[in-house]
């Protein structure tokens, strides 16, 4: 994956929070080297690329068949604004990513919640990411939205203490989505408890025009913000403000 990583932790003591650090970094290097191996695009030996060329049997492999059947179902969920099948072969980036992050915080990150001295967890994946604060702390994330037409500057600021964030736009990618003619939207920010079911809402609202994705937030009562050229908009579970 070509994004950068992120990893940061809420202590009580800065000496055992290095010492997590340090024990922690090479655990989900190496988990992301293997999901890369796995679900590129790009790799020909992938499990992807191998499905690509026509080995069908890989639908055996359970986390295989677990994201294949999660795609699809997305597909349906958001009237086929998020497709799998977008660049004419079955192509999971739009989700894997969120997914990985998603699951490498669940798996390695929150075992760590069973320390006194830990407070808070954060792993970001290329200004996605998936957080959470202890409910005895009060600790709060201070999350900043770039705006995509200046990412020197912040179009909004969020204050989470547990679940995850996604941001679909076309400030860092280009045109990297092939979004409805009429569309007229630049970037859009869900808020969510799982950050792979957050990242698909975010790349479907990219893709829709203003009514289908007003007809999303109202379906799934989502929670977030989008950017057009008339300002910010904001919603929260299922409410358009």
């Amino acid at each position: 994956m070509t994004i950068p990583f992120t990893v940061t932790l809420v202590v009580t003591e800065r000496d055992e929070g290095n010492f997590l650090m340090t024990s922690l970094l090479p655990k989900i290097q190496a988990e992301l080297n293997r999901i890369e191996r796995s679900y590129s695009a790009f790799l020909p030996t992938s499990l992807v690329c191998r499905y690509q060329m026509g080995e069908k049997d890989i639908l055996i492999d359970p986390e295989f068949q677990s994201i294949y059947a999660t795609v699809h179902q997305a597909y349906y969920q958001t009237d086929h604004l998020f497709d799998p099948y977008y660049k004419g072969v079955y192509d999971p980036t739009g989700y894997v990513k969120g997914w990985a992050v998603e699951k490498i915080f669940r798996e390695i990150l929150l075992p760590l919640f069973q320390k006194q001295t830990v407070q808070a967890l954060c792993l970001n994946g290329g200004g996605d990411m998936q957080l959470a604060t202890k409910d005895s702390s009060d600790f709060s994330w201070r999350i900043g939205i770039e705006h995509p037409d200046n990412v020197s500057q912040i179009c909004a600021r969020l204050n989470i203490k547990t679940g995850a964030v996604a941001t679909s736009g076309y400030s860092k990618r280009g045109k990297h989505i092939q979004a409805l003619e009429n569309s007229n939207i630049k970037q859009v920010t869900i808020i969510g408890q799982g950050l792979g079911l957050a990242d698909i809402y975010a790349t479907a609202g990219l893709v829709a025009n203003q009514e289908k994705l007003h007809y999303l937030i109202t379906k799934h009562q989502l929670t977030g913000l989008y950017v057009t050229d008339q300002g910010i908009h904001y919603f929260e579970q299922g409410e358009i403000h």
